[in-house]
């Protein structure tokens, strides 16, 4: 929401390109068993896991994508069920995906669910008078083409999905007692989705 108020207030100018990485062990370290996620037929994928909370963030802040494509990639191909046996992987557990919005932002995404080691994941927005940098959704930092500086507070608390979660339940709850529709809407939820369709046209069958 910060970044979004920035954005709009023309903190940096008119957008021009964001660099977005986001890189975890979390289906690695320990090595998580073999589930829906891992499966193309039940929805698996972190196209879907993590490139859908992207695409509506982008969407949100940046407008709508008229172009996307990806390349996909399995790191982990095999993981043992629960009975510990192995089963092969067919669903990506990473991918390089590149964007353009039709106010002309472009936006490079490289994200993974299985790296070897987690670190911050690091968001950068440029823009034509600045850019802005948000690393491990902490710490938010604007800098100016004047060569001015200044890192903008952002208050996550000890849970940094509890705030927003309240946040969004106050909506929902609003929205219900009001009869009013809630936004983002079952609209954004589809065009989203069509987006991650053409990010999904990136697989290949190569390991």
């Amino acid at each position: 929401m910060r970044i979004k108020e920035l954005v709009d207030e023309g903190a940096i100018g008119r957008p021009r390109h964001v660099h977005w990485t986001h890189l975890s062990s979390g289906s690695r370290v320990p090595l998580r068993p073999h589930g829906w996620l891992f499966e193309r037929e039940l929805g698996g994928g972190w196209v879907g896991a993590f490139g859908s909370h992207a695409v509506d963030f982008v969407r949100w802040v940046f407008g709508e994508i008229v172009e996307a494509e990806a390349s996909l990639r399995t790191e982990i191909d095999q993981r043992p069920d629960a009975r510990g046996e192995l089963r092969p992987v067919d669903a990506e557990d990473g991918f390089s995906a590149w964007l353009r919005t039709d106010r002309n932002v472009s936006v490079a995404i490289d994200s993974s669910f299985a790296c070897a080691a987690t670190y911050a994941p690091r968001l950068v927005v440029t823009g034509t008078e600045g850019v802005l940098e948000c690393v491990a959704d902490a710490r938010l930092t604007l800098r100016r083409d004047d060569g001015t500086s200044r890192v903008v507070e952002v208050d996550n608390g000890p849970d940094p999905h509890l705030e927003p979660m309240r946040r969004w339940a106050e909506v929902v709850r609003d929205a219900v007692h009001d009869g009013r529709q809630v936004e983002p809407s079952f609209a954004d939820g589809l065009a989203c989705d069509e987006v991650l369709e053409q990010l999904r046209r990136g697989w290949r069958t190569d390991r």
